[in-house]
């Protein structure tokens, strides 16, 4: 690819056989779009709007993915741990001005997840194409097969 986007995939280690899949399938979508993407992985959910934050500030990103999996316990951590990291994401997104696909998958059992592994694959695709409409808003050349 001529012009390729710089973008940054942030995975959650949390439910790691689950999330390892949910990247696992992201990664399958940046192959076929002959993209390498530059992974992190962090400890849980929560960390991942840090872990964004540093990089964004650095600058250079076209796009970023945040991936992971909550799934819904007996406490109410799950709401507050999503919300937290939803608002935390969407203020990065805005004040850095640079696409940030959310696929945190969360759900209230594995097998709602197991459901939804190829979201990871399509974040891909989703975040390739707002990096282009990124670049093309700010007159940036757009990535070319």
């Amino acid at each position: 690819m001529k012009n390729p986007p710089k973008i940054l995939v942030v995975c959650s280690e949390f439910n790691a056989d689950l999330s390892e899949a949910l990247l696992e399938s992201c990664l399958k979508g940046f192959v076929e779009l002959k993209i390498e993407p530059v992974v992190m992985r962090v400890p849980g959910a929560l960390e991942i709007p840090i872990m964004l934050k540093w990089h964004l500030e650095q600058g250079g990103w076209d796009a970023c993915i945040a991936l992971g999996v909550i799934i819904r316990g007996e406490t109410g951590h799950y709401d507050s741990l999503s919300r937290m990291i939803e608002t935390g994401i969407m203020k990065l997104n805005l004040k850095h001005q640079v696409p940030i696909t959310f696929e945190v998958l969360m759900a209230d059992t594995r097998a709602l997840i197991e459901a939804r592994i190829e979201k990871g694959y399509h974040a891909a695709f989703h975040a390739v194409r707002m990096a282009d409409l990124r670049r093309e808003a700010l007159g940036m050349p757009k990535s070319q097969d």
